[in-house]
């Protein structure tokens, strides 16, 4: 089953090359590499008390302003933490400084991503707002601070941990509306913290484990990490996308059973001209969302068009919603595949009313004008729009 995912246009682009740990992977035109351009920070004085901060680039609309990466040392050891306007969002403890070495920041101004590097790279930590990378100096004497200073006592509550054989704690809070991951030498030490997710989006669930060779994972819903004690990687939902998807969650509890939101298009193909909420009057509706940059969607495109053909007099109306981005592929490639069905250029407004986070996604409309089924990249069956047509 083909299922990709996707949280933004951005982080479409940004993380192209990833494997979506859905089921699979949105295929996409392979992106340009965006190079990294040295940021302009003071290190004059380098040593303890120093401190500086670099902006992140901001894409407007998809992620936040005020997000800033601030480093400083402290106890001899070179720390580097992200913040938004929602505070803390990933701490971690670097490397311990040399004299005559100096810290280099880079941002990719094209994305809210940046890196920080030390000693010739030897230690780094990349962000690109949607994971971020470390790797940190081992040692058993990386300055620690307490999590529960995070947030008032009275809104915390530990929720797991796992032993590494590498002798540190990787350990779960709950921090306020936050579920957050850390590792240090106890449970409530810290000298790495990561904001993993907000505690509603806990589907499918969390949890804790650890490897033979020291590696300590953690999940919580979508979300992960992975520490060993010098190598972090993690999966985090940045405030902007977290407020994203929180705002998803509602629409998808909400939706059933309710009526459609309108399809609001740039352009509509294989039809005279917009089809409204009228045109739903009376009928079963089948709703595509798809791309001709997605290779499940393709495949399924066949047997779209064999319902339409089949029950389009019985009252079946089949609406295609192709996606904003790469909508100027979509007429020369229905002219050359021949599907008939009307098809819909979202103006990316009706993929974020409907809660769609993947590509296939099919929903069923009844005749009255309720949503009864969709959040399924499975395309209803014959007997399923049989039933609904006779009703």
């Amino acid at each position: 089953m083909f299922h990709s995912r996707f949280r933004h246009a951005w982080q479409i682009l940004l993380i192209a090359a990833l494997v979506s740990h859905a089921s699979g992977v949105f295929a996409i035109e392979a992106m340009p590499r965006v190079a990294p351009v040295p940021a302009d920070i003071d290190t004059s004085g380098f040593g303890e008390g120093w401190e500086a901060s670099v902006d992140y680039p901001v894409i407007e609309g998809v992620s936040d302003n005020n997000l800033v990466c601030r480093l400083w040392v402290d106890q001899g050891w070179l720390h580097v933490e992200r913040r938004s306007e929602e505070g803390l969002e990933w701490r971690l403890a670097l490397a311990e400084i040399e004299q005559g070495v100096y810290p280099v920041v880079s941002v990719f101004e094209s994305v809210p991503a940046l890196e920080v590097s030390y000693d010739n790279r030897r230690y780094a930590v990349r962000d690109n707002s949607v994971v971020v990378r470390a790797i940190r100096q081992r040692s058993d004497d990386r300055p620690t601070f307490v999590p529960q200073g995070l947030v008032p006592a009275d809104q915390q509550a530990q929720r797991g941990y796992s032993q590494s054989l590498s002798g540190f704690i990787f350990s779960g809070w709950e921090l306020g509306s936050w579920f957050c991951v850390g590792s240090g030498p106890d449970s409530k030490q810290w000298d790495t913290f990561v904001r993993l997710n907000p505690t509603q989006l806990v589907e499918p669930g969390h949890g804790f484990g650890s490897m033979l060779d020291g590696l300590a994972q953690a999940h919580h819903g979508e979300t992960w990490a992975y520490d060993d004690g010098e190598l972090l990687i993690a999966e985090y939902r940045a405030a902007a996308l977290a407020r994203a998807a929180l705002a998803q969650k509602r629409i998808r509890e909400n939706l059933p059973g309710s009526e459609p939101p309108v399809i609001t298009a740039s352009k509509w193909l294989n039809t005279t001209g917009p089809l409204d909420r009228s045109a739903f009057d009376g009928k079963v509706v089948l709703i595509d969302f798809w791309a001709t940059s997605c290779g499940g969607c393709i495949a399924k495109m066949p047997e779209v068009q064999k319902l339409h053909e089949a029950y389009a007099d019985d009252g079946l109306l089949v609406i295609g919603v192709h996606t904003e981005s790469g909508g100027e592929t979509c007429e020369p490639f229905l002219a050359k595949r021949g599907f008939t069905y009307p098809i819909a250029i979202d103006t990316g407004e009706t993929a974020v009313a409907y809660g769609v986070s993947g590509l296939p996604t099919y929903f069923l409309v009844d005749r009255g004008g309720k949503v009864v089924t969709g959040y399924s990249s499975r395309l209803p069956s014959e007997e399923e729009i049989q039933r609904l047509l006779a009703e």
